[in-house]
């Protein structure tokens, strides 16, 4: 590691490192070598990973625990992504946060390919404290339907995307840093 890179990162190093009770260079190692570790081309250079760690400290996400993934993207690097416990710790430790709920239509949707009946859309709902109305956002299953991978269990790979497509509006800190449509998939709910 060369001294350029070392002393802007050392601050955020040494903060990264206290938080987790560990050496700053053995963090930076173990970074890299598991939960920003790429399945195929280059690892994490300083660069990225600085990037990485900015987005994780500004927020106060783990990335020992899936909160932020270093996702490729088409030019070879790699973006900071959001995941569903890294969106779910932004909008419960925001101030003006003030709950969620979810609402979907009655109208039940059988016409996807290897799909269970769902419901046509699902609404999150997101309340806060300094605002008159809500913030809504309602996503379609047909936009966002992805077939179910085999050995998934009962319900498929279905996640609700509603409060993370729905935090990009109502809380402002998370518009920073998108998710790519990562999370563009449901949830199945009993019905």
């Amino acid at each position: 590691m060369s001294t350029e890179i070392e002393q802007p990162k050392g601050r955020l190093l040494a903060r990264m490192a206290g938080k987790f009770g560990v050496d700053q260079g053995k963090l930076l190692e173990t970074l890299k070598n598991t939960a920003f570790r790429q399945k195929n081309g280059p690892g994490v250079t300083n660069e990225q990973m600085m990037a990485l760690l900015v987005v994780a400290d500004q927020y106060g996400l783990n990335p020992f625990t899936k909160e932020i993934y270093a996702f490729p993207d088409k030019q070879n690097g790699i973006v900071p992504v959001v995941g569903v416990d890294g969106w779910s710790r932004i909008i419960n430790s925001h101030p003006e946060f003030n709950g969620m709920d979810f609402r979907q239509s009655e109208a039940i949707d059988t016409t996807l390919a290897g799909a269970k009946p769902c419901p046509e859309w699902i609404e999150c709902v997101i309340y806060r404290k300094d605002r008159a109305h809500p913030i809504v956002v309602r996503e379609y299953l047909d936009e966002c339907y992805r077939p179910p991978f085999k050995g998934s269990g009962s319900n498929g790979p279905y996640e609700v995307s509603g409060p993370w497509q729905n935090a990009h509006q109502a809380i402002p800190a998370s518009q920073d840093h998108d998710s790519g449509g990562a999370h563009c998939v449901w949830v199945r709910r009993d019905l």
